[in-house]
């Protein structure tokens, strides 16, 4: 009887080390999740945050086709400047920053225009000067200035 007893009691001591054994890795377990967890929300938090200033700070340049003109004195917006373009679609008084070979130039969006087709920008001579921007139609690169 008492072998049974000491059997079982035998047995009893290693399920309790087992079941001590199994806790123990169920804690490590948990741990390493949660600093998985924690690792990835951070991962991702950064991620987001990096796109986010990438996107604020990005500059986007378009391509568009341009040509020169010889703007009047007085333009559809009442004023003269030397630095100015002809847009249909952006309003008077948006800065636009232009790029030619490397070139570039800010100009004011005074006028509307260009009437002939297939052109985006009309540039008057102070731009076309300042881009070194040859007397016809070429393609610039543009975007507005905040």
């Amino acid at each position: 009887m008492n072998h049974s007893i000491e059997e079982w009691d035998r047995q009893a001591r290693a399920s309790q080390a087992l079941a001590e054994a199994n806790r123990r890795e169920a804690i490590r377990m948990r741990r390493e999740r949660r600093y998985f967890t924690v690792a990835a929300v951070v991962t991702f938090a950064l991620a987001v945050g990096l796109l986010w200033v990438k996107g604020a700070y990005a500059v986007t340049w378009h391509r568009s086709v341009a040509s020169v003109y010889d703007s009047s004195p007085q333009t559809a917006s009442g004023r003269h400047a030397y630095l100015m373009v002809a847009n249909r679609w952006l309003q008077f008084g948006t800065r636009v920053r232009f790029l030619y070979h490397h070139r570039k130039a800010t100009a004011l969006v005074l006028d509307r225009g260009p009437f002939g087709a297939g052109r985006d920008f009309d540039l008057n001579y102070g731009v076309q000067h300042a881009l070194g921007f040859p007397f016809g139609v070429d393609t610039v690169a543009w975007r507005v200035v905040r």
